[in-house]
């Protein structure tokens, strides 16, 4: 197997541990919700558009996710005070709740994937994911 291979077997196994560690934990949000709503939030106010190019999807799948997420109450829709063509998405007060509970949740099942490793480790292995994101 090459390294590319190995790689990506060890990828996709994170991911898979990281699914099952988060099994016992209450969801109220898919994966897909909780980066859109993330991303929202981090935006400030993003239109629908910059969503989906965010999320590498087609704009009716980016509209399904917010319309879930508006129907949840999680964000809402706004008018652009400068176009009233366009409308922009802001997260409301239940989905940074929502938001905040979910990064929480996250961060300490990571944590606990990450625990066999040194601090050394986990240092390196931030600045090689982040290599990896700058090159992308």
């Amino acid at each position: 197997m090459s390294t590319a291979e190995t790689t990506f077997s060890l990828m996709f196994e994170m991911g898979r541990i990281m699914r099952s560690r988060m099994e016992g934990e209450p969801v109220r949000v898919s994966m897909p919700q909780f980066e859109t709503l993330r991303f929202i939030a981090l935006t400030q106010s993003p239109t629908m558009r910059e969503v989906a190019r965010q999320l590498k999807v087609k704009a009716p799948s980016a509209t399904a996710l917010v319309s879930e997420l508006e129907r949840a109450k999680y964000v809402r829709r706004i008018a652009d005070p400068q176009d009233r063509r366009q409308v922009r998405l802001e997260v409301t007060t239940r989905g940074r709740e929502i938001l905040e509970e979910g990064i929480k949740r996250r961060v300490r099942v990571f944590k606990s994937v990450l625990s066999p490793l040194s601090s050394k480790d986990r240092a390196d292995l931030n600045r090689i994911l982040k290599k990896i994101i700058e090159a992308a």
